[in-house]
C-alpha cells in the first residue's frame, strides 16, 4: 500500500477466521502476549531458584538469589508471615507461599490455579507467583519506554514510515468477546450481575437475554448490547455506580476503537 502512496492504518476482517493478533513487527501490542511471554518464563524457571528468589538470607537480610521483578517488600513480608504470624510455631514454606499468592488479589477476587481445575501444590503455586510477578514487571518496563499496558490493554504500534498509528482491527473484536465473557462468568469483582438482569427488565436499555447469557458467544452486536448506552443510563437512574462506570470504560474503549 505504501508503494502505490497508500496510509496503510488498520487489518480489519470478521474476526471469526483469525486468531486474536498479540504481537506486532516490533514489540508486544496486547497484555495478552505479556501474558503468554510471563506465562512461559515462569514454567522455565526452576522451582529452586523461585525459592530463592523469595528467601532471606539471616545474615544480610537480602533475599537469597536476586530478581528484579519480585519487590524486596514481598519477599521480606513473606519473612515475617513466617515467623511471626503464629505466636508458638512458624508457618511451613509451603503455606506461606500460597498467602502471598493470595495476597496479589483483590478479596473479592479467588485466583485460578496454576493448571486448569488443579489445585496448587508447592511448585505450582511457586511458578504462579513468579509468572504474576514477571507479567507485572514486563508492564512496568513496556511503560518506561512509553508503552501504556496499565491504562490500556491494547496499545497499537506507531508506524513511523506514514506516521500514524496502525490497528489490528480484529483484535478489538476478540478483546470485546473476551470482556463480555468474562464478565458473563462473574469475574470482574464488585460488579453485582443482578443489577444486569434488572436493566434486562426494562425496555429502554436495549438489553437482550441472548446479550445477557452469552448464547451466540461469537455475536459482536450482542456484546454491543451488554455496554450500550441504554444499559449505561439505566446505572445511572438507578445509582448502580459500580455497574455505571464499567459500562462506560468498557463502552468508551469501544466507541474510541470504532
Amino acid at each position: 500500500m505504501i508503494s502505490i502512496a497508500m496510509v496503510p492504518v488498520a487489518f480489519a476482517t470478521d474476526g471469526e477466521w483469525n486468531s486474536v493478533r498479540t504481537m506486532g513487527t516490533e514489540r508486544p501490542i496486547s497484555v495478552v502476549q505479556l501474558r503468554m511471554y510471563s506465562r512461559k518464563e515462569a514454567t522455565s524457571t526452576h522451582v529452586f531458584d523461585i525459592e530463592k528468589y523469595l528467601t532471606i538470607n539471616k545474615a544480610s537480610n537480602r533475599p537469597e538469589k536476586y530478581h528484579p521483578a519480585i519487590p524486596i517488600s514481598d519477599v521480606l513480608w513473606l519473612k515475617d508471615i513466617m515467623e511471626n504470624s503464629c505466636p508458638n510455631s512458624q508457618v511451613p514454606f509451603d503455606d506461606a507461599i500460597h498467602m502471598l499468592k493470595r495476597k496479589q488479589f483483590p478479596s473479592s477476587y479467588e485466583p485460578y490455579p496454576w493448571k486448569h481445575a488443579t489445585p496448587d501444590d508447592k511448585n505450582s503455586c511457586l511458578k504462579s507467583i513468579m509468572a504474576r510477578y514477571i507479567y507485572r514487571y514486563k508492564i512496568d518496563q513496556w511503560k518506561l519506554q512509553g508503552v501504556d499496558f496499565v491504562s490500556h490493554p491494547y496499545v497499537p504500534e506507531f508506524d513511523e514510515r506514514v506516521g500514524e498509528y496502525f490497528h489490528e482491527r480484529e483484535d478489538h473484536g476478540h478483546v470485546l468477546k473476551h470482556v463480555t465473557h468474562s464478565f458473563r462468568n462473574g469475574n470482574i469483582p464488585g460488579i453485582d450481575l443482578g443489577r444486569y438482569v434488572d436493566a434486562l427488565k426494562d425496555p429502554s436499555t436495549g438489553l437482550t437475554k441472548q446479550a445477557l447469557t452469552g448464547e451466540r458467544k461469537q455475536n459482536i452486536p450482542d456484546c454491543e448490547r451488554v455496554w450500550s448506552i441504554g444499559v449505561l443510563q439505566f446505572f445511572e437512574k438507578k445509582g448502580y455506580m459500580a455497574e455505571k462506570e464499567l459500562t462506560r470504560l468498557i463502552r468508551n474503549w469501544h466507541c474510541a476503537v470504532d
